[in-house]
């Protein structure tokens, strides 16, 4: 534990390296926490801004689920109590962002298009009001569910394949006692890494879901069969074959997050402030890696060896929290606010040859036409609207960019 705060405290340290004030993205999960918690302590008494984001509160958000909440603000405002040199800033994510509406200009700063963009929308006003601080360096904890806070996914798969089967009861017993269902953590964490491509294949055409990448890709089916859309989406992402899976599929997914993050790399162009993240310093990662796979996940409780570090600096109700903040709560207010000019865009990518071929325009119209009555219907419809309709349409004016197309 002694390592881990002190390599904690030392990557932090190197992102602080700021002219003028700083500032901190803080939720209620581990990760902002832990990098807001550090930083905080190593400035006293100078100053650090910390930025939250909550949900609209003119808008309908879902109602919250067992282990997901939408608004962040008491947990925040409680990791931020505990420093007095912590300016904390509770901002709502307001009106619908250009980036959103014409993103255009994100196109040519970016040079990609955003993935999440209705959450770099509703967190536009963090941005700002660390512009209006004279904050040039926004601070936060992107890749900590690869390093510092991982969640053992593969953990009871590796168990069972080296025959640890009283360490897997063990997890399987810690796992209930902390609210997990046993039958689901064995599906998802244990059969589904074990089982071979060609068993998971052949399961696949059994249930006639063999296109399961469907469900969250907009692709056509001729950009599809061009590019093997199966295997870029197979959830799996690891050869299920091979020992020590969770270390791997950990680095496959280090591996997506880095390629996932070049627009950190445009955002002092877009949003004025530099953008660095302390959890996926090279340092922090190998450090990471080279711990045995059972600390993450002691006693069956996920997550566990994060929480036992930054009992040191986090109070109790952040450390112990086993929900999940979901970002963007009031996405849905966002996505009907932006369904008009989305509506018009749809018609503009339907007389673009590109995008034709690309997308699957009339699935993403038959959403359209069937958008859900609240937020709770919504939420049931999620990767849908978001994956589908959303990105979509992102994408789509993204290809008719590029194609230069004013139609």
């Amino acid at each position: 534990m002694h390592a881990a705060r002190e390599l904690l405290d030392q990557v932090t340290a190197a992102n602080l390296r700021a002219i003028g004030p700083v500032a901190c993205q803080l939720s209620g999960g581990l990760d902002s926490s832990a990098v807001a918690a550090t930083a905080a302590r190593l400035r006293q008494p100078e100053t650090l801004h910390t930025l939250t984001s909550y949900p609209d509160p003119a808008a309908s958000i879902p109602q919250e689920r067992p282990r997901g909440f939408y608004n962040e603000v008491p947990l925040a405002r409680a990791t931020a109590a505990l420093y007095p040199n912590i300016d904390a800033h509770f901002l709502a994510s307001g009106e619908i962002s250009q980036g959103e509406d014409e993103p255009d200009r994100q196109f040519w700063e970016f040079g990609i298009p955003v993935r999440n963009f209705t959450n770099a929308g509703a967190w536009e006003p963090l941005y700002a009001q660390a512009r209006t601080l004279g904050a040039s360096v926004v601070l936060g904890g992107h890749a900590g569910n690869c390093t510092l806070s991982w969640k053992s996914q593969a953990l009871l798969t590796d168990l069972a394949a080296s025959g640890r089967f009283l360490a897997l009861a063990g997890q399987l017993r810690g796992l209930k006692r902390h609210g997990y269902g046993v039958w689901p953590q064995v599906r998802r964490n244990l059969l589904t890494y074990a089982a071979p491509a060609r068993l998971r294949k052949m399961v696949r055409r059994l249930r006639g879901t063999a296109d399961f990448w469907r469900e969250r890709a907009v692709a056509s089916d001729d950009l599809a069969g061009n590019v093997d859309a199966a295997a870029i989406t197979d959830n799996i992402l690891i050869d299920t074959g091979r020992g020590d899976r969770d270390r791997r599929l950990r680095l496959v997914y280090l591996e997506k997050h880095w390629s996932n993050s070049q627009w950190m790399a445009g955002h002092p162009y877009v949003n004025g402030c530099d953008l660095r993240d302390p959890l996926g310093d090279r340092r922090l990662v190998e450090f990471c890696l080279a711990l045995p796979d059972d600390i993450w996940q002691q006693g069956g409780q996920p997550r566990s060896f994060a929480r036992a570090v930054l009992r040191d600096r986090l109070p109790t109700e952040v450390a112990n929290n086993q929900k999940r903040g979901y970002q963007n709560g009031d996405w849905f207010h966002r996505l009907t606010l932006l369904r008009p000019a989305f509506m018009a865009e749809l018609d503009r990518l339907e007389a673009s040859p590109a995008t034709r071929r690309m997308i699957d325009l009339p699935r993403i119209r038959a959403i359209a036409e069937n958008w859900p009555a609240n937020a709770d219907a919504a939420m049931a419809r999620d990767a849908e609207l978001l994956d589908l309709f959303g990105r979509g349409i992102h994408y789509g004016r993204f290809i008719r960019w590029i194609e230069g197309s004013n139609g």
